[in-house]
């Protein structure tokens, strides 16, 4: 997927007239994206619509309109476009009961890490590969915000679209799993062309939630180099209420 160009920014004065129709478009896009997987994670697969939106808000908000800061923002958020062959998504946890948050993230700590969030593409898994710093299990630390990528093998890839695909999370304290689409021949008509287009019917149980995640710039993601495949699962999170302090792909044709 191409990445975003600072060329093809609104100036702020643009944006600021065209924002009430990019927000509701993006709402909507995020809505159909978004996968909860079990009672606490959902994950946004993002775009270059989904990108984009989240630079030009990031603009607004700090107000940069220097040509060298907004490039600097451009960089950092197209870590967040997925690369030739993958998905990559922002990964939340969302903790409705604020007197829950903390033990619940305390429960949900490495997360990030050691394959625990993997995408199933009918016998292959794929591990999920997370941008480092969200976490850190040694001083009891946990970013509710993560990135991760799912790089799909040279065989997952044509399996893709026939295959029952799964987003898998089995972690000791938490093990759910959602269906993000079904094998060509129980579906009875032809693929989806690319995954995020059939994200997952149960999204309805979120939707409510949906609106109020597409409303929130997301935290910067860091600056994590492509071809690092360390295994570290992302922490990033919006929802009804942000569990902690701050620390949202498709298949590329």
């Amino acid at each position: 997927m191409r990445p975003i160009d600072a060329s093809e920014l609104l100036d702020l004065s643009e944006y600021e007239t065209a924002r009430p129709r990019m927000q509701a478009r993006v709402i909507e896009l995020k809505r159909r994206r978004r996968v909860p997987v079990g009672r606490y994670l959902s994950f946004v697969f993002e775009n270059r619509e989904t990108v984009q939106f989240q630079i030009q808000e990031m603009c607004r908000v700090e107000r940069i309109v220097d040509p060298e800061k907004i490039a600097e923002e451009v960089e950092v958020y197209n870590s967040l476009i997925p690369g030739p062959g993958e998905l990559s998504a922002t990964m939340m946890i969302e903790i409705e009961d604020r007197e829950q948050i903390q033990p619940i993230l305390d429960k949900l700590m490495g997360i990030d890490a050691r394959d625990y969030v993997r995408l199933q593409v009918g016998a292959e898994a794929i591990p999920g590969v997370f941008e480092a710093g969200h976490s850190d299990e040694e001083r009891g630390k946990i970013s509710a915000v993560h990135f991760v990528r799912f790089p799909l093998t040279e065989s997952a890839r044509r399996a893709f679209r026939a295959a029952d695909v799964w987003l898998i999370v089995d972690h000791p304290n938490e093990h759910a799993r959602t269906r993000l689409s079904v094998p060509r021949a129980a579906r009875g008509a032809p693929a989806p062309r690319w995954l995020p287009a059939r994200l997952h019917a149960q999204a309805r149980l979120g939707a409510d939630v949906a609106d109020a995640a597409a409303r929130v710039v997301h935290p910067r993601p860091r600056r994590l180099p492509r071809r690092r495949v360390k295994t570290v699962p992302p922490g990033s999170a919006v929802g009804p209420r942000r569990c902690s302090p701050p620390a949202s792909g498709e298949a590329s044709n």
